[in-house]
């Protein structure tokens, strides 16, 4: 057992130490949203429709669309909110906006076509009204400042992007909302090598719901979310069908540009991942099984290799390792503008999200499926993920 231990301090340090390496050579070229300069005056603005999926968002609604007829945006510019068969204010809500606003159009659904999932099905309805050039995904509780989406677009279009993603910044509050946020947000972050996004030689891919930024012809070509009919992590799928249809991907910071209060709690932010976690581990026993034990040894096992181990070398490959977990973390952090002390949790957090995983597995296994927007959709569908003929518009 001990010679183990021995062996597996090398073999972290050694991992970490090439993680941190590409880590921080990525870092050195990573761009801000809010750095990025918006349209010249004699620039061609090209057109622009905001899509957003809504289902009983009656508390988070009114502040996102305040935000979005905030806008300064220099072109045409829509918004196209689809209210999925919420049985809250939402759709008064909407209704309200569009009188005030021309710009805002309000959807309803009020009934799911078989095939679908209520958001890819909503988002589908919004994108098929859009008329702009360039079309934002986005969701129902996300906050932009006034500058955002022309600076979005400018830089798209400046750089040849097809597909712009934008890490929104987490409002988060106390000290178990900023451990459990750096965590899922770092560990998100290398996990799908973010950083390496915008190299078209590279696989990496992303995609998030709170700012998919998608060139209208790009959107098309991939099949538009009828493709995605039945992907519980639509954005992420999004960012990969474009990612492998050859179409040039970038990724920003958004600093304080674009934020949102996601859930309250530790128990919110918990509960928020458990429902789709499964979707994103491809709804695979096996694929859990081997991510959390990747994630047990590369992320908690230094700390405890550190204080079981006797040899020197070993005790110091541990602690390059603790190193390259912190360090980065902490990098990390600063981005996000949470504190960088909490990156001194990152060796011991992930159990929160181990916790996480096998909470999602467990209950989806049990019922046979999962429970999204008030419909329930058996594992076997989620599985085949067939494809569902195109619905009819809605009003």
């Amino acid at each position: 057992m001990r010679p183990l231990i021995h062996l597996l301090g090398g073999l972290l340090a050694l991992g970490w130490t090439a993680v941190a390496v590409d880590y921080f050579t990525g870092a050195r070229r990573a761009k801000s949203l809010e750095q990025e300069p918006p349209f010249a005056p004699d620039d061609e603005v090209p057109p622009l429709s905001v899509v957003i999926a809504a289902c009983n968002e009656e508390e988070k609604l009114p502040r996102t669309l305040r935000s979005l007829a905030a806008q300064d945006y220099p072109g045409p510019y829509e918004m196209i909110v689809v209210d999925d068969r919420s049985d809250d204010a939402t759709g008064a809500i909407l209704d309200d906006a569009a009188r005030r606003d021309p710009r805002l159009h309000a959807l309803h659904v009020r009934a799911l076509p078989p095939g679908w999932l209520g958001k890819t099905h909503a988002l589908w309805q919004g994108a098929h009204r859009a008329a702009g050039r360039w079309i934002l995904f986005t969701d129902a509780d996300i906050v932009f400042s006034p500058d955002c989406l022309r600076r979005a677009v400018a830089c798209a279009e400046r750089e040849g992007r097809d597909h712009l993603v934008v890490f929104f910044r987490l409002e988060l509050r106390g000290f178990w909302e900023h451990v459990f946020g750096l965590c899922f947000t770092y560990l998100f972050h290398l996990r799908f090598r973010a950083w390496r996004v915008r190299d078209p030689k590279s696989k990496a891919y992303l995609g998030v719901g709170g700012f998919n930024l998608v060139r209208r012809d790009a959107y098309q070509a991939i099949g538009t979310h009828r493709a995605l009919a039945l992907e519980v992590a639509d954005d992420m799928e999004l960012g990969r069908r474009l990612k492998e249809a050859g179409f040039r991907a970038d990724v920003l910071d958004a600093g304080n540009a674009v934020t949102v209060r996601w859930q309250e709690g530790l128990s919110g932010l918990m509960g928020g991942l458990i429902k789709n976690a499964y979707a994103g581990l491809n709804y695979s026993p096996v694929t859990t099984l081997s991510s959390v034990s990747l994630l047990l040894l590369t992320m908690v096992w230094p700390a405890a290799g550190l204080l079981l181990s006797r040899s020197r070398r070993a005790r110091a490959g541990y602690a390059l390792a603790l190193a390259g977990i912190v360090g980065t973390g902490a990098h990390h952090a600063r981005r996000g503008g949470i504190p960088v002390g909490y990156a001194l949790t990152l060796p011991f957090s992930p159990v929160l999200l181990v916790a996480v995983m096998l909470r999602s597995a467990y209950l989806t296994e049990r019922r046979g499926g999962v429970t999204w927007r008030n419909t329930f959709y058996p594992l076997p569908l989620l599985r085949s993920r067939p494809l569902p003929a195109p619905p009819p518009p809605v009003a």
